[in-house]
C-alpha cells in the first residue's frame, strides 16, 4: 500500500532538512501515537548521514488484531540522509514480527514559494501469514486491513513531524 504525504513548511529547505535529520527525537511532541524516538547509531560520511532509531508508540489497535499486537509497539527506522540533494531514504523494521512488515520509501525536500515542500513517497506491505497464530483463511482479509491501519498511523506522523518542525524552527 502506498504512503504519500506532501506538506509545506514555512522555512528554508536547508534548515528544514537539517532539523528533521538532526533533531527528530525532539519533535516527538507533535506525534499523536509516538512516545519516544531513540537514536541508536549515527554515521556521517561526506554528504550522507546514516541514522538508526528506535521508535516506541502506543497504537489504537483494531479489535481483530489485539491478540497479536501488544499495547506498546516498537520498530527500528534506518534512514540515509543525503544533504547534496536534500533527500532521505528510509526502511522500517518491526520488532514484533520483522518478516511480516516491509516498509520503505523516501523523503524529498524542495524549495517552494512558502519555504519548503516535503514529499514522502513509500510503500508498506504486510504479510499476516508470517505472524504466528494467524489462521490461514484470515490472511487475505487481514493483510489489506492491517496495511490500511498502519498507513493510517504513519500518515499523521509525517504531518505531525512537519508541524513540530515549524514549531521547533520558530523557537
Amino acid at each position: 500500500m502506498r504512503v504519500e504525504v506532501s506538506v509545506n513548511i514555512a522555512f528554508p529547505r536547508e534548515r528544514v532538512f537539517r532539523a528533521y535529520r538532526d533533531e527528530l527525537p525532539k519533535l516527538v511532541g507533535g506525534l499523536e501515537n509516538v512516545k519516544e524516538i531513540i537514536v541508536s547509531s549515527r554515521v556521517e560520511d561526506a554528504d550522507v548521514v546514516k541514522i538508526a532509531s528506535l521508535w516506541r508508540a502506543n497504537a489504537d489497535v483494531p479489535s481483530m488484531a489485539k491478540r497479536f499486537v501488544p499495547e506498546w509497539i516498537e520498530w527500528d527506522d534506518f534512514a540515509d540522509w543525503n544533504e547534496s540533494n536534500f533527500t532521505a531514504t528510509y526502511r522500517t523494521q518491526s520488532r514484533l514480527y520483522p518478516p511480516a512488515l516491509d516498509s520503505r520509501g523516501g523523503i524529498s525536500f524542495h524549495d517552494s514559494a512558502s519555504g519548503t515542500r516535503m514529499d514522502v513517497r513509500g510503500e508498506l506491505n504486510f504479510d499476516a501469514s508470517k505472524v504466528p497464530g494467524v489462521p490461514r483463511f484470515l490472511v487475505s482479509t487481514a493483510n489489506p486491513l492491517i496495511e490500511r491501519f498502519l498507513v493510517g498511523q504513519i500518515t499523521p506522523n509525517f504531518l505531525g513531524i512537519a508541524k513540530s518542525l515549524e514549531q521547533f524552527l520558530r523557537s
